[in-house]
């Protein structure tokens, strides 16, 4: 993919995407109980709002935006606004755990795609599978629901 010099390629493993746009503060007048008002401030959007595309995609397809790592890149994103966007959310759990990040080049993204490949959002997909623990068959993946009681075992399979 070509890009110009005021755009960015954006990679993010947040699997149904993310919009990306400016917000500036503005005075509020905000009415108060009992009568009267004060003076707050609320965001107003500003700039375009741009779509960044997701990993997400129907069981069994592939995501159409898919890239390396797991990431689906979105090309041609102006950079004013994804630069932005990113210094306004620089302390999210998103940012920093790299699930969203930008550069210049697409290759760079590609390049620092692969070497996060291991980064979870959260919102994967479960993995069913089970391990065997102690004698015991468990779930392979942590998010997967314990039972209580430790007298029941994960349901599974008849083996005979």
């Amino acid at each position: 993919m070509s890009t110009s010099a005021n755009t960015v390629t954006v990679a993010c493993k947040i699997p149904a995407g993310i919009f990306m746009q400016g917000y500036k503060m503005v005075p509020h007048q905000e009415p108060i109980l009992g009568g009267g008002s004060r003076e707050t401030e609320i965001a107003v959007p500003e700039g375009p709002r741009v779509k960044i595309n997701g990993p997400a995609a129907p069981q069994g397809a592939v995501s159409p935006h898919l890239g390396a790592g797991g990431y689906a890149m979105t090309y041609n994103v102006p950079a004013e606004t994804a630069k932005a966007w990113l210094e306004a959310n620089k302390d999210t759990p998103m940012v920093k755990n790299r699930l969203v990040f930008l550069s210049e080049k697409p290759e760079d993204v590609s390049a620092k795609a692969k070497n996060a490949h291991a980064s979870l959002s959260g919102l994967e997909r479960l993995d069913v599978s089970t391990k065997s623990e102690n004698g015991k068959q468990v779930p392979s993946d942590p998010r997967w629901p314990r039972s209580n009681n430790a007298n029941i075992t994960a349901i599974a399979t008849d083996t005979k």
